[in-house]
């Protein structure tokens, strides 16, 4: 049975939550769990965005080396996003 776009939103909703509380509950040591979150492949939403939003999250809860890592992480996937375009465009 399809997914309707009410049962999806829901779903995101939830995998929003679930990374957020991951988030605030992170030591600057550990961030497997986070980062297993971060590393679906059926990602609900906007990964670059939600990772802007969970850096700026990070910050705020004093979590400067979480914020630098997810920082890192996203450049990554701009960098690997740029290169796949480059490669389609020869």
């Amino acid at each position: 049975m399809p997914l309707t776009s009410s049962s999806k939103q829901h779903d995101a909703a939830d995998f929003i939550i679930e990374v957020i509380r991951t988030l605030r509950h992170t030591k600057n040591d550990n961030t497997e769990k986070l980062f297993e979150l971060l590393s679906v492949p059926d990602f609900p939403v906007d990964k670059c965005r939600l990772l802007e939003d969970l850096i700026q999250q990070a910050y705020h809860y004093n979590k400067d080396i979480v914020a630098k890592q997810l920082a890192k992480y996203r450049s990554e996937i701009l960098q690997g996003v740029s290169t796949a375009n480059n490669e389609m465009k020869e």
